[in-house]
């Protein structure tokens, strides 16, 4: 993990002091390790300098002192040890003769895999990171080099020869980067706020992307952010800046697909299926436990994801032929209300031989922090799960530098948002499959799919059949059912809009790996990934979400519908295939038998995001 931060400038020279200042804004991303790389383009000179977290063997000038030189490009980054912590892993890091030099906010995780591979091609390295096993990629495949990487990273490669920057953002936006570009300026950060340090860029709100979070809870869909001019690299993409021209180009390097099938249940396939996926799983389990640190687990209470991991990684640990470099026992976290009284996180810590930790939440300061946590979000944020979130990594901050997460199976495995689960039986009607129909919604409501969350029978059924009717009376009925959260956001904003968002739209198709795959893309995982960086790195954890790897994600979207959810049982492939890996209490846990949150008080506010975005000081100058 790393922050990241670079900037050219067109006419001027690049004040030193004030790139310190900017990269130190992401210091929580990073307490390693400071470096950075002073260029002039014209003259081609280059020199590294180092900040006061460098390691002490390194023989570099400091960044504050002067060297009577003129720099239009740097680099700055912020290092967070968790792959080769010796000073070898420093960044920036040059290759081919100082020819490229990179900036990584990564991990790629397969860079043993990489390095390997490259060897083979007669490459050379000198150190075993995973930083110059990506700079190496770049120089023998290009721009294609990031088909290659397993991982997940946001980086920046200054290619001398060629004048170009070449930055990337990994598939599905796990690792955040920003960009601002006029006439003058060109310049990237992980985070935003690094960015508003250079004068020229204001700090100025953004209406358009303002109104699609106010009036529909949408963030992180587009490249849009809540500043305007200030743009995010969307995932699966890579930017290429011409040092030249002063020109930026844009080409996405990947693309989800789905199986638009619903296809013919066989138990016979299903358990094909999940054996598969089971060996995926457990590979993406094991790359994400390459660290020189201790590695932790977020393990929520009945949780099927995070518990699915605890069991890998049991069984990981149970192969003495394992290469992987972890503390035995597994430490897991876990956050618990006051009056938890069921502790399902015990059975898994029991069965997977791991030591639990319990975090109990207390939103009592959360109304104090919340200009904070603006602050650390970069914009404004949906509810208060950011909090219970930073609290369960500021305790596991205390043990572990990298913490697993299993966030992104409920996108593909469809898990227990009810929406996922009326798409299902709506794209079943919308197959007159009528007997499997009322099964599977009977089979819903015995399982608890829909009780945990207070649904009726009839209201379940009047969202189906809205899922049902055409596309012109589904957008009339949206539009009136948005009705006072879009007045409401034009009034605070001062916009006359009645549009809504194509993600909305799209969130009512009745095909459930379609749904998916939004989720997936779209919202609502890029935003949840989102908070997920933010109250991570405010602790300098970094997370690593195993059910991210792209070969999962490609598998599962593409397996027909009728395998996701069988006798009312979500994540059905995912239960057959932790069989002998959990406790059957936790593999088939009803979903209604999963403690929920408690109400809260800012419950009873008509609308909470206006409540935040009236109380933040996200737009006021620093």
């Amino acid at each position: 993990m790393s922050g990241i931060i670079g900037i050219t400038l067109a006419d001027e020279f690049i004040d030193l002091d004030l790139l310190a200042i900017a990269t130190n804004t992401l210091r929580h991303r990073g307490l390693d390790d400071e470096g950075y790389l002073l260029v002039n383009t014209v003259t081609f000179d280059a020199q590294e300098r180092k900040g006061n977290n460098a390691p002490d063997d390194l023989k570099l000038q400091h960044i504050s002192e002067p060297s009577g030189k003129k720099y239009n490009l740097c680099f700055g980054q912020r290092r967070s040890a968790t792959i080769e912590r010796l000073s070898c892993g420093h960044q920036p890091m040059s290759y081919d003769d100082k020819n490229l030099w990179i900036i990584l906010d990564g991990p790629v995780y397969n860079f043993v895999e990489l390095r390997n591979e490259l060897q083979g091609k007669g490459y050379q390295f000198e150190s075993d990171t995973d930083t110059e096993a990506v700079v190496a990629s770049y120089k023998e495949w290009g721009y294609d080099c990031v088909n290659h990487f397993n991982g997940d990273w946001s980086l920046c490669i200054y290619d001398k020869k060629n004048s170009k920057l070449f930055l990337s953002r990994d598939r599905f936006g796990a690792r955040p980067l920003y960009y601002y570009l006029d006439d003058k300026i060109f310049a990237f950060a992980s985070e935003i706020k690094a960015l508003f340090k250079f004068p020229g860029i204001l700090k100025q709100p953004n209406p358009d992307a303002l109104y699609e979070f106010l009036a529909f809870s949408l963030s992180d869909h587009s490249s849009e952010t809540m500043f305007r001019n200030i743009y995010q690299l969307k995932p699966a993409h890579n930017l290429i800046f011409d040092i030249n021209t002063k020109k930026i180009s844009h080409a996405s390097y990947y693309k989800l697909s789905y199986n638009s099938n619903f296809g013919s249940y066989k138990h016979s396939k299903a358990l094909v299926y999940a054996d598969y996926l089971r060996g995926v799983l457990i590979d993406s389990v094991k790359l994400r436990l390459r660290a020189d640190v201790a590695v932790g687990l977020s393990l929520s209470n009945g949780g099927l994801d995070s518990s699915s991991i605890a069991g890998i990684i049991n069984k990981i640990y149970k192969n003495s032929d394992s290469n992987i470099q972890n503390q035995i026992p597994l430490k897991t976290f876990t956050n618990l209300w006051p009056d938890s009284k069921l502790k399902y996180c015990d059975l898994v810590n029991e069965y997977t031989n791991s030591n639990g930790h319990y975090i109990y939440i207390d939103y009592a300061h959360f109304n104090t922090r919340m200009k904070d946590f603006s602050y650390y979000m970069d914009g404004l944020f949906p509810n208060r799960s950011i909090y219970a979130g930073y609290g369960l990594v500021k305790e596991a901050s205390k043990y572990v530098k990298v913490i697993l997460e299993g966030v992104g199976s409920d996108s593909i495995f469809v898990g227990k948002e009810p929406h996922l689960k009326n798409v299902y039986l709506a794209q079943l009607a919308k197959e007159i499959k009528i007997a499997s129909f009322i099964n599977e919604f009977l089979s819903l409501i015995e399982t608890k799919s829909f009780d945990c969350f207070k649904k009726t029978s009839i209201g379940q059924i009047k969202k189906v059949i809205f899922l049902l009717i055409a596309e012109g009376n589904k957008n009339k009925l949206l539009r009136k059912s948005y009705k006072k959260a879009i007045k409401e956001a034009g009034e605070l904003l001062k916009l006359k809009k009645n549009n809504i968002p194509r993600e909305i739209i799209e969130k009512y198709i009745p095909n459930i790996n379609s749904v998916s795959c939004l989720s997936q893309t779209k919202f609502p995982l890029p935003r949840m990934l989102h908070i997920l960086d933010r109250y991570t790195t405010i602790s300098s954890l970094e997370s690593r979400a195993p059910f991210l790897d792209y070969r999962l994600v490609d598998y599962v979207l593409n397996i027909p519908a009728c395998y996701k959810i069988r006798n009312g049982w979500d994540k059905w492939l995912l239960r057959l295939a932790m069989d002998g890996l959990l406790p059957e209490k936790i593999r088939w846990l009803k979903q209604g038998c999963v403690p929920a949150s408690p109400k809260t008080d800012y419950e009873g506010y008509l609308n909470f995001r206006f409540f935040r975005f009236a109380n933040c000081n996200l737009f006021e100058k620093d």
